[in-house]
């Protein structure tokens, strides 16, 4: 399945915003190496990309964010152990296993 869009967009923030930690970690001995680091290969991976960030939005990113870490996580039977894990409630876990499509 193709990406598009703000999804697009998106993963590859987050895969950039990765590499450069695991390069800044990897190469990096002081906190202005690390960031110096960091910044240089986020720019690299990044660059062009417009990005903006509304407030409300981070919320809903990390929902989606946890609404696809436990589709990933259930094996089916394990409803219970995940609302515990993400501290929400057991029909919440149920309506979102049940909108597989979403986010």
């Amino acid at each position: 399945m193709e990406l598009k869009g703000i999804e697009y967009s998106i993963n590859l923030f987050v895969e950039g915003v990765g590499l450069s930690i695991d390069k800044a970690f990897e190469k990096g001995s002081t906190k202005e190496e690390m960031t110096k680091i960091f910044l240089e290969t986020f720019c690299d991976y990044c660059g062009g990309l417009n990005f903006y960030f509304p407030k409300k939005y981070a919320k809903d990113c990390q929902n989606a964010a946890r609404d696809r870490l436990i589709r990933k996580e259930f094996n089916g039977k394990n409803h219970r152990e995940l609302a515990v894990k993400y501290g929400i409630s057991l029909h919440w876990i149920y309506k979102i296993l049940k909108n597989k499509n979403s986010n």
